[in-house]
């Protein structure tokens, strides 16, 4: 193996196992929490430090398809290869900012995949200017800031949104003359004070497994199952374990808030209601 590769790798390796650790401590390891930040720690990151290996070395184009490396000079691949590395660079580090967004924001995660997948196939278009790019040969500090620069832009999203409450989603509940309004993803509905019966708030409620509908490490909303209740729609904030729950026809539902003490008061304030009719 080429040594500066090793050099490459094994400082990799190093980031990667205190970025896991750290993950798993700002998750509480929590599965659900940790698997997009590992996916990127052991997915993306490598291919980080492999773009950047190309950038600064100039070395190892078999590692690239589609272009034709027997027909250049040495120099010419050293450029090519630079020049890919450049772009891969930049399309990997975007990805996996992407990927630890996309719990939170979707539409925005998708966007950013797609640019970073756009960022790489740039060389596939430009593959006369990939040879004619001149390499610039860089001194060890320089690369050696560079792998610092570039870990930091790489592992920050990863390791820095673990476990973070990142989502424009909430449960919204209004109380109304008519009725109380429950909103959440996936659910919107009404519900008529008289026509609600069986209201218990469970302080350790168990929400079963999802059936259909929207579930992510901070809302879980749609149609669920647990051995309570059946089949029961649900609308409720993951993490937090009090829910309100009543029958209403021939269906359960259940909600919580932000926090126990807002759960709470929700489910006086409904039971309230519910009394006067």
């Amino acid at each position: 193996m080429d040594p500066d590769l090793k050099s490459y790798l094994t400082s990799a390796l190093t980031v990667m196992i205190i970025s896991t650790i750290l993950v798993l401590v700002f998750t509480d390891f929590a599965i659900e929490e940790c698997i997009l930040p590992l996916v990127s720690i052991f997915a993306l990151y490598p291919l980080v430090i492999l773009s950047l290996y190309m950038f600064l070395e100039g070395k190892n184009y078999r590692w690239v398809n589609g272009m034709d490396w027997e027909a250049m000079t040495e120099q010419g691949r050293i450029n090519a290869v630079s020049y890919w590395g450049a772009y891969m660079l930049v399309g990997s580090i975007v990805m996996i900012f992407a990927i630890n967004i996309m719990l939170g924001y979707m539409l925005f995660g998708i966007f950013l995949i797609i640019l970073g997948v756009i960022i790489m196939m740039i060389p596939v278009v430009r593959r006369e200017t990939a040879e004619s790019k001149q390499f610039i040969a860089r001194p060890k500090g320089t690369k050696v800031a560079l792998f610092i620069a570039v870990t930091l832009l790489a592992m920050v999203p990863a390791v820095g949104l673990a476990g973070a409450e990142m989502t424009s989603d909430t449960v919204i509940v209004e109380f109304t003359d008519e009725g109380v309004h429950i909103s959440a993803p996936m659910v919107d509905r009404t519900f008529k004070y008289d026509e609600i019966e069986q209201l218990e708030l469970d302080p350790n409620f168990d929400k079963g497994k999802r059936l259909i509908g929207y579930g992510t490490p901070y809302i879980c909303s749609g149609t669920f199952k647990n051995d309570a209740l059946g089949s029961y729609t649900l609308m409720s904030y993951t993490k937090v374990k009090p829910c309100v729950f009543f029958l209403y026809g021939e269906r359960y539902f259940a909600f919580n808030q932000l926090t126990d003490e807002l759960t709470h008061q929700a489910y006086e304030e409904l039971l309230s209601k519910v009394a006067k009719g």
